[in-house]
């Protein structure tokens, strides 16, 4: 596991948030990689064109820093993250910058995809969550019952921890779709024993033994 960390949680932090697992198998199967659509996706104040989409990577990427987005004007970054199936979004991860280049905080709108900077700043973020430094990728979690029903997701960063750029080397999500639940209903209602089944069975049995006392 990934344990160099260089942020020490108390009884004042607030915010909840994770160390990612080098190993960790149920992240790469709790991926939305493959439902971000990319060609739709916008960020807003990269440093070069398409940097954004550069660091939305699939999920065994999380530890790479050789991509970077980092905000070209001023501190702020704005992703719009727009998804192809109806999703439960259940965390974000982030491998940031170092030190003064990482993002100081993180607003988080569900199905806005129409926000830019200027609506943002002055539009009610479904949760805040204050960021920190940690050398490798950080796993924050989003409030379950207010992430369901998710088609996009807009992602802001205001500010940075030391007045500079805000750098980004990785950004991933994590959940389930709504067509994971639609198979996962099927998978347990074909596995479980239906009356149909078991009435099928008794007849069978009804006729053999019918079979048996003629002869």
């Amino acid at each position: 596991k990934f344990k160099a960390m260089v942020h020490n949680c108390n009884h004042t932090c607030k915010h909840q948030h994770s160390i990612v697992d080098k190993e960790d198998s149920l992240g790469e199967k709790e991926s939305l990689y493959f439902i971000i659509d990319k060609t739709k996706m916008e960020c807003y104040n990269e440093h070069s064109k398409d940097a954004g989409k550069s660091i939305i990577q699939p999920f065994e990427k999380r530890f790479d820093a050789s991509n970077s987005c980092e905000a070209a004007i001023d501190e702020e970054l704005l992703f719009v993250i727009p998804l192809v199936q109806t999703s439960k979004v259940k965390t974000i991860t982030l491998l940031v910058g170092e030190g003064g280049h990482c993002p100081a905080e993180m607003r988080v709108f569900k199905n806005k995809p129409s926000l830019d900077f200027d609506s943002a700043e002055n539009t009610k973020p479904d949760q805040v969550i204050q960021t920190v430094y940690v050398h490798g990728p950080i796993e924050y979690q989003l409030k379950p019952s207010v992430f369901l029903g998710v088609t996009s997701l807009t992602i802001y960063f205001p500010s940075s921890l030391g007045g500079l750029p805000t750098r980004l080397h990785y950004l991933g999500l994590r959940g389930t779709t709504s067509r994971q639940k639609r198979q996962i209903v099927k998978c347990v209602y074909e596995s479980a024993p239906q009356a149909k089944d078991h009435l099928d069975k008794i007849h069978d049995e009804d006729e053999l033994k019918k079979l048996t006392d003629n002869t």
